[in-house]
C-alpha cells in the first residue's frame, strides 16, 4: 500500500476526511451500465455508511451497511442497516488498496473501479449528522482547550 493510502487511512480513522464544518464526504463507484449506485459516506466521527440504490422501477434504497471505522490496514468490518433488502453486508467494500495522491479517487479490494470524491456533506439528518450535532461538537472542541 502506498504512503498516500497509510496517510489517507489515518484521516479516515480520525475522521478528518472532509471539509472543516461538514459532516462528511461521500464518494461514488463509478460504473458504467451499472444496474445500482453505490455510495460510501466517510463521517467526521470515523464512521463509514455504505448505500446502494436501485435504478428502474424500483428506485430507491435497497440496502446499507455501516462500519464503526477502518482498521489501521485499511479493512472495514461491516453491520447490516435497517430494513434490508439485499445483504449489504456481502456487497460493501471490505479494504481500501488504493487511492489518488489528493484523496479524491479510492479503490477497493483491489478492483480497478474507482469511487470519486462527489460531494461534501454539510450535514447529514437522515443519519444523525444535524447541523446542532456539528455546533455541539465544534462547542465542545473549544472547550478543551
Amino acid at each position: 500500500m502506498t504512503e498516500q493510502c497509510q496517510n489517507l487511512i489515518g484521516l479516515i480513522r480520525q475522521g478528518k476526511l472532509r471539509k472543516s464544518g461538514c459532516a462528511g464526504r461521500r464518494y461514488q463507484l463509478q460504473q458504467p451500465a451499472a444496474r445500482f449506485r453505490d455510495c460510501l459516506v466517510f463521517y467526521l466521527d470515523g464512521r463509514i455508511h455504505f448505500e446502494r440504490w436501485c435504478y428502474g422501477e424500483a428506485a430507491g434504497l435497497s440496502g446499507e451497511a455501516w462500519c464503526r471505522n477502518m482498521d489501521p490496514q485499511g479493512k472495514m468490518l461491516w453491520e447490516a442497516g435497517k430494513g434490508e433488502v439485499i445483504s449489504a453486508v456481502e456487497e460493501a467494500p471490505k479494504e481500501l488498496t488504493g487511492c489518488s495522491e489528493d484523496g479524491t479517487i479510492l479503490y477497493f479490494d483491489g478492483s480497478d473501479a474507482p469511487w470519486k470524491m462527489v460531494q461534501d456533506l454539510r450535514r447529514d439528518k437522515n443519519n444523525g449528522y444535524s447541523g446542532l450535532l456539528l455546533l455541539w461538537r465544534k462547542w465542545a472542541k473549544n472547550g478543551q482547550k
